[in-house]
């Protein structure tokens, strides 16, 4: 049975996000499904749920064990792009982190840049960016990635787990992984980083 949840392809991880199941207005009419194909910006589709499940047939109900969802604040200063390493960790990521329990993305955004960074986001200055789906890492290897940008009051320096903080430009790219290096791609390709 379809029911709101993650759906992640057994072998190629393409995730789908089903937002609602439900029947339209006249007795004939078949159940249809809401969903998003996390892959490609999120795009809201409606499908007879029939269809769906035939699409579905390769696919699980995913558990958080695969897949995980983030909210990351996207600074450009100088073409450049600001990012944290984690103590112990190779990569750099964007500011921020997963939500807890509760949490709007503004909350979330808010909290984590000031335990990552000691920075202060202006909620009322942030905007959507974007939403990206990658692989991430091993032990998680499927992330969704909701990226606001937003005026903020402080330095960015590390505190809390977070080990270094930089600008980062396309060069670096090696130096991310996932929904991060996807994002450098896109804005290299956009003219906004070197």
């Amino acid at each position: 049975m379809v029911k709101p949840g993650i759906y992640r392809h057994l072998v190629k991880c393409t995730i789908y996000k089903v937002l609602g199941v439900g029947i339209g207005p006249k007795p004939d009419e078949q159940p249809f499904v809401v969903y998003q194909r996390l892959y490609d910006n999120c795009t809201t589709r409606v499908i007879s749920l029939p269809e769906f499940e035939k699409k579905m047939e390769s696919f699980s109900l995913d558990s958080f064990d695969y897949y995980f969802d983030k909210v990351a604040l996207l600074v450009i200063r100088d073409k450049k792009v600001l990012m944290a390493r984690s103590k112990g960790k190779q990569h750099f990521y964007m500011p921020g982190g997963k939500r807890e329990e509760g949490e709007t993305d503004m909350q979330c955004l808010t909290r984590e840049c000031r335990e990552e960074l000691g920075i202060e986001v202006d909620q009322d200055s942030a905007f959507l960016y974007g939403v990206y789906s990658a692989f991430a890492y091993a032990d998680k290897p499927c992330a969704q990635l909701t990226i606001y940008q937003a005026h903020f009051c402080g330095v960015p320096a590390p505190s809390s787990e977070i080990e270094e903080v930089g600008w980062l430009s396309y060069a670096d790219r090696d130096k991310t992984v996932g929904s991060g290096r996807t994002l450098l791609d896109e804005l290299y390709w956009k003219g906004l980083i070197i």
